[in-house]
Order: structure tokens, then C-alpha cells, then sequence
């Protein structure tokens, strides 16, 4: 059984997938999210900035982050787990892609032909706890304008490099369900 990495966009279905693929398939999930949360709290004096949202990360968590999934990986060949990943700005996705060799990589995106097609999607959909939902609409236009070009360039370097994405923007259920078949297919290989 192949490890799991489930990588992509703010608002792409990552946790709602990871739920589906632990229920279906049997795996246990590995909250990277979790794991950065309980640095930010424990180790204040890290200054671990949790809610960096521009596809940069402040902070070089990646080379801890990508060791940690990497010895998961080689813990107990046997053991079934999602490496989970929430925050795609907490790793470089050429990494993801030198990772494409050991786990089942899955890239969801969330395309929507227009900026502002993002930004009625987030005034609809966000809740009070949500942390789009105090933001200014000057702050939150610049955040979709963000979320659609780092869809657009995760797209292209997908498709550079041979690696399939999925598009959850219209009807995420039917897209979750051919993501699932196609793990089974190459959990048979």
C-alpha cells in the first residue's frame, strides 16, 4: 500500500478527500496542518506563522516537514497512512513532484475562470471562524487574485511534468469519486 500526499489549493476539498480516502480505503491520516499547529502553540518563541496564505512560507518548515512524511513512509512498509498535506504554501512543489516516486501524489485545484468568480465563492461560502471572513474586501480580492494564479501556475506544472490534477470546482463529489477509483487502479499495480 502506497502512502498518500494530498496536495493543493486553499478551498480545494483537501480535508473533505482525506476523510473519504481514511473511511474507503483504511488509512489513518497525518495532519501536517495539525503537526505545524502544535509547533506555533507549543514553541511560541519559533514564530511559526501558521497563516501565511501567499504560497510562500515565511519560515523553512519544509525540510523538517518533508523529512517527517519520509519516515513515516519508512516506519513500517505495512502500515497504511495519509501524509496529509493542507498548506501547499508550506512546500515547494518540486518537491512534491521528487516525491511522486514513493507516494501517491493527488493535486487538487480549484479553477475558476475569473478572479471574481473566487471571490464570490469565498463571500458565499465563508463562515465567521473562516479567516477570509475578517478581511477587508481590498485584502480579500488581493488573496483571490493569488488563489487564481497559483491554480493557473499548479496546473501548468502539472501538466509539465505528467502529473494529474483534479478539479474540484464543479461537482466535487462525482471528481472525489474518479480519484478514488484511480487510487484503487494504482494501488493494483
Amino acid at each position: 500500500m502506497k502512502n498518500i500526499i494530498i496536495f493543493g489549493t486553499s478551498r480545494s476539498g483537501k480535508t473533505q478527500l482525506a476523510k473519504l480516502l481514511s473511511t474507503k480505503l483504511n488509512y489513518s491520516i497525518v495532519m501536517v496542518d495539525s503537526l505545524v499547529s502544535a509547533f506555533q502553540n507549543s514553541m511560541p518563541e519559533l514564530e511559526i506563522n501558521h497563516t501565511n496564505r501567499d504560497g510562500k512560507s515565511i519560515n523553512n518548515l519544509e525540510p523538517f516537514l518533508l523529512a517527517y512524511i519520509k519516515s513515516i513512509n519508512k516506519i513500517d512498509k505495512k502500515a497504511r497512512n495519509i501524509n496529509y498535506i493542507i498548506e501547499g504554501s508550506y512546500f515547494n512543489f518540486d518537491n512534491i513532484i521528487k516525491l511522486k516516486e514513493d507516494f501517491i501524489v493527488i493535486v487538487l485545484l480549484t479553477k475558476f475562470n475569473s478572479i471574481q468568480k473566487y471571490y464570490n465563492m469565498l463571500k458565499k461560502y465563508d463562515k465567521e471562524y473562516d479567516w477570509t471572513y475578517n478581511l477587508s474586501k481590498k485584502d480579500l480580492l488581493d488573496y483571490c487574485k493569488n488563489l487564481y494564479k497559483h491554480n493557473n501556475y499548479l496546473a501548468n506544472k502539472c501538466t509539465e511534468n505528467k502529473i494529474k490534477y483534479y478539479d474540484t470546482v464543479n461537482n466535487r463529489e462525482k471528481v472525489f469519486e474518479t480519484i478514488l477509483i484511480d487510487i484503487k487502479n494504482d494501488l493494483k499495480d
